[in-house]
């Protein structure tokens, strides 16, 4: 799997938006914190690169995850997962 790409939307006032390339899925999300905001592409068959941040966020107890796509319509069928669409 080649790079990718993750935007991180701060968790709390003074944090920084940061955008970040990376190697694998758990390294995009290793200072991933509870309650944080993830932010990935919603078009085409780019399905496969969110759905295997989400396995690592899973994999890492990450809770109160919000999932930031424009694919609103594929991603509100996982359970539990919070979705936001910051393009509207």
């Amino acid at each position: 799997m080649g790079p990718l790409s993750a935007i991180l939307r701060p968790v709390s006032e003074g944090d920084a938006l940061r955008d970040k390339v990376v190697g694998s899925p758990e390294e995009a999300i290793a200072d991933l914190a509870d309650g944080a905001s993830l932010a990935v592409t919603g078009f085409g068959t780019s399905y496969g690169f969110p759905a295997s941040l989400l396995v690592a966020a899973r994999d890492k107890n990450v809770r109160d995850l919000t999932l930031v796509t424009n694919n609103e319509r594929e991603f509100q069928r996982v359970p539990q997962l919070r979705v936001e669409n910051w393009a509207r």
